[in-house]
């Protein structure tokens, strides 16, 4: 009984066995049917490999299909599916499960897809088959994947250098390490990217200080010079590089002294000398260059490195160069040394500089009053602080401009007053009336002064109020009465209205005259009234012929004796003017118009060497008697102008300012300007406004300077 049981247990075990042996593979037949319907989820469930491939090959889904290949061992089936299947995906899926170099390598050819051969190279181990990828497929994600798993440096550094792409160029240098390599592609690539990451990896001295002897453009120098710090093979660059730059470039990297003083000694290159020279700090040999050295530049550089104040003191004297001198004289701060300098340097513009540089009364006093250069005095002047010798530069210098800036710092009330009433030059006696603080001075000058110019300063230099009412009361010029009443107003906010009331009653008494009035009151106006107007308006009311000569003989104001004149027709009486008039310009007038003397004549016998020095002023007042034109006196007139300047003759400024409205032009006007006289100056200024010229610097006509003779 137990054995029987026994035996049916087994049979129904060994039966159990084989139906579930079957339930399993008609389970994988099912779930391929249902994928191969498209259900991708029954993939996950498929084991057989057959039926795997079956589902791989036919099946309609490209998802299915991915799902079927991804459990795939079958090399071959995969290397077949890779290449045939329709979907992208599915193939890159295919490639990835490869294995076989040989079915791998077949894959990587030209024919294939690209993401085809992307996936195979990827897998690729071989370097020669990567070598062939890199060097030769037709896209550049292929080549940058072979490039980035070669390890020949030899052709790695081929393909950053000559590839196409970027990309791939930078996956190629990124794994270089061999240093010869990488110095290749430094010197050959053209992609500054490329290069750079080179020189990034490049570490060997020799090689860099190579790659600088043989640079051929700039940018490759600076990542050079950013690594190669070994100073002989720097000191080897800076001496032998066949490029100047280059040599310079290096040069500008060392730091030895030893060899710095070495390459000074051995370059011929003047811009390698001055960069070593000017790293150097060994006083001695700097002294040596700065003093022995051929080459101006490289003194230049040797003398700023310089610290010796003598050394210093004997080139900024010595040196032929100027921009040396000035170099050697910036480092002195040795007043002693400046004034050396100063009074010993051929060159002026390095004297002005050490000029400008000292502070020692003593020295700059020399240099102010001894040196012949005019821009050097105005520079030592402009530091000069020293009264006496300030007063001495006033008097002495030959050029008005210094002689004024000398007054401008003079502080003695003496020497001003005396120069404003002794010196025979209107500018001088300008700029030292500004200078005075005594009112008192100033108003008794003013009916003294002749220059229009330096009365006008009298009057915007006056410091109280009581004066400037002094002038406005008393003042012969309308002009300068009216000045003074606009001071009292702008400067004090004084109404003025006892001024105003007097220049009122001076109107009224003005417009009286036109009324019947005495001619002997008459002619005392003309000839002694107070004030410029009252004398012109009694000289407009005078018609009889012999008072119109008593006062022509008689009267000293010049637009007294235009109106009489030109009112005078009478030949006997002019003759007798042109023999008993006092001033001798009313005595040739009087010639003239009534035909005694031509202009032509006149101006002859008083250019002619045997006339008395003032004859030519004479002849010019004569003319600035007559209200019109004299067209045939208008050559004589400019010649005299012209030698009256350069005469520095004061006597007739007045006249000279006047004719230049109707006898001058834009040249004389311009001689006028820079001729260095205030009153000739102001005129010229006044005659381009009416015209309406512009005045600038620039190249104006300067045929006469105030005084110079020439």
């Amino acid at each position: 009984m137990e054995m029987q049981i026994s035996r049916m247990r087994t049979i129904r075990f060994a039966s159990f066995i084989c139906c579930l042996s079957l339930s399993a593979c008609n389970t994988q037949n099912q779930i391929a049917k249902r994928a191969l319907k498209g259900q991708y989820r029954q993939v996950k469930n498929l084991t057989d490999q057959d039926l795997l491939a079956k589902v791989a090959v036919e099946s309609d889904e490209s998802s299915v299909r991915k799902e079927a290949v991804n459990k795939l061992t079958d090399q071959a089936l995969l290397a077949r599916i890779a290449a045939e299947d329709g979907n992208n995906r599915v193939r890159e899926t295919a490639v990835n499960k490869l294995t076989d170099q040989a079915l791998l390598a077949g894959l990587a050819e030209e024919d294939k897809p690209d993401h085809v051969r992307y996936a195979a190279v990827s897998k690729l181990t071989d370097q020669n088959l990567l070598s062939k990828a890199a060097g030769e497929d037709k896209q550049w994600t292929v080549r940058l994947v072979a490039a980035e798993k070669l390890t020949d440096q030899n052709l790695l550094a081929r393909i950053a250098v000559e590839d196409e792409s970027k990309y791939v160029r930078k996956g190629a240098i990124e794994k270089l390490t061999d240093q010869v390599a990488l110095a290749k592609v430094a010197m050959e690539t053209k992609d500054a990217d490329v290069r750079k990451m080179a020189f990034y990896r490049l570490t060997d001295q020799n090689l860099l200080a190579k790659v600088a002897m043989q640079a051929e453009k700039w940018n490759v120098l600076y990542p050079v010079f950013s690594k190669l710090d070994d100073q002989n093979l720097l000191a080897k660059v800076a001496l032998t590089a066949e490029r100047g730059y280059v040599r310079k470039k290096a040069a500008e990297n060392l730091t030895d002294q030893v060899l710095l003083a070495k390459i000074a000694e051995e370059t011929s290159d003047v811009d390698v000398r001055k960069v070593v020279v000017g790293k150097m700090t060994d006083q001695n040999l700097l002294a040596k260059f700065a003093v022995e050295e051929k080459n101006g530049l490289v003194r230049e550089v040797a003398v700023y490195r310089l610290t010796d104040q003598a050394l210093l003191a004997k080139c900024a004297v010595e040196d032929e160069l100027r921009y040396v001198g000035i170099t050697a004289l910036k480092k002195l701060t040795n007043q002693v040394a400046i004034a050396q300098v100063s009074a010993g340097n051929k060159d002026w513009y390095v004297r002005k500089t050490a000029a400008e540089m000292l502070t020692d009364q003593c020295a700059l006093a020399q240099v102010a009053l001894a040196d012949k250069n005019v821009d050097v005095r105005k520079a030592a002047v402009n530091k000069l602080t020293d009264r006496d010798a300030l007063a001495k530069v006033a008097v002495r210098d030959e050029v008005l401009d210094i002689r004024i800036e000398a007054i401008g710092k003079v502080t003695s009330q003496t020497l001003l007053c005396q120069w404003v009433e002794k010196n025979p030059h209107a500018i001088i006696r300008q700029a030292a009336v500004k200078q005075i603080a005594n009112d008192r001075f100033l108003v008794q000058r003013l009916s003294e002064e002749s220059s229009a110019s330096v009365r006008d300063s009298i009057i915007q230099t006056l410091h109280g109020k009581d004066a400037l009412r002094e002038v406005a009361l008393t003042a012969y010029h309308q002009a300068e009465r009216e000045q003074a009443l606009r001071r009292m107003k702008s400067t004090f906010q004084d109404p003025a209205s006892d001024v105003e009331a007097a220049h009122r009653a001076l109107e009224q008494q003005v417009e009286a005259l036109t009324a019947k009035t005495e001619i002997a009151k008459l002619v005392s106006l003309a000839v002694d009234g107070e004030f410029d107007v009252l004398r012109i308006a009694a000289a407009h009311q005078v018609y009889y012929a012999t008072v119109l000569e008593e006062v022509a003989l008689r009267a000293d104001d010049r637009e007294v004796l235009r109106i009489v004149l030109g009112k005078l027709d009478d030949n006997d009486i002019l003759k007798r003017i042109a023999v008993d008039a006092s001033e001798r310009s009313v005595r040739l007038a009087a010639a003239q118009k009534c035909g005694g003397k031509s202009w032509q004549e006149i101006f002859s016998y008083a250019t002619s060497g045997g006339a008395p020095v003032e004859l030519l002023g004479d002849a010019l007042a004569a003319v600035s008697l007559f209200p019109r034109v004299q067209y045939d006196a208008e050559k004589g007139v400019q010649q005299a102008c012209l030698n009256l300047i350069r005469r520095g003759d004061e006597s007739r400024i007045p006249e000279m300012a006047d004719l230049l409205e109707g006898y001058g032009d834009k040249e004389l006007a311009e001689d006028c300007l820079n001729c260095g006289q205030p009153d000739l100056g102001a005129a010229g200024r006044d005659w381009a406004r009416k015209r309406g010229y512009n005045i600038g610097s620039g190249h104006g006509s300067s045929r006469a300077r105030w005084g110079n003779g020439k």
